[in-house]
């Protein structure tokens, strides 16, 4: 069996889109870390970097542009990439994933 390609955080509240993302990442062949609530997330990011992280921008009951900024803050996203997965492609959520350095925004 060949290496994992990266190690790739999946921060997404709903299970089923969840394991959709982790399912046809670890079929690419990725380390995947797959996590419902930021705290989760943040115990992955205390332990280890992934490259990457897929942060969905709405996370109930949690702030996820107030984690990210957090984590960056904290220096756990350096050398790491973000890509933010939403719904929805209101300007002021573009804007503030940009604002926090993601490299893109998925819809």
């Amino acid at each position: 069996m060949e290496e994992p390609k990266a190690c790739i955080l999946v921060l997404v509240a709903d299970r089923l889109q969840r394991d959709w993302v982790v399912l046809t990442l670890r079929r690419a062949g990725y380390e995947v870390h797959p996590c419902a609530k930021p705290p989760e997330a943040e115990e992955v990011l205390e332990k280890s970097r992934p490259a990457l992280l897929l942060v969905d921008s709405y996370l109930p009951g949690w702030d996820a542009f107030a984690w990210l900024e957090r984590w960056r803050e904290a220096g756990w996203l350096m050398g790491a990439g973000v890509i933010v997965l939403s719904a929805l492609a209101f300007a002021p959520v573009v804007r503030r994933s940009a604002q926090l350095g993601a490299l893109d925004f998925i819809v």
